[in-house]
């Protein structure tokens, strides 16, 4: 068995879009407003983090934008976290409209 590693950036490219998928169809397919709004706020806070990430690099890594750049990946989990609890029904539960 070889052990094979994933080059950093092909994983975070991979994540990239996977979280940029996950967005448009929650706006896209939403059947529900709450879908519709957390997917939006997925693709904006995503949008964010990518802004963030290269500025970080381009700035010699500053306090002020690594420290925003960590508040935007809790941001970015939030709005994960959204789109799952709103996508997900409870055993019994009426969805939400």
């Amino acid at each position: 068995m070889t052990n094979r590693r994933v080059e950093p950036r092909t994983a975070r490219l991979a994540a990239a879009l996977v979280l940029a998928a996950v967005a448009w169809l929650a706006v896209r397919r939403g059947s529900t407003r709450a879908v519709r709004i957390a997917g939006t706020a997925l693709g904006v806070v995503l949008c964010m983090q990518i802004v963030l990430g290269p500025s970080m690099v381009l700035h010699a890594l500053p306090l002020a934008l690594a420290t925003a750049h960590n508040g935007v990946a809790a941001l970015l989990l939030l709005a994960i976290v959204a789109v799952l609890r709103s996508v997900t029904v409870r055993a019994g539960a009426q969805p939400r409209r």
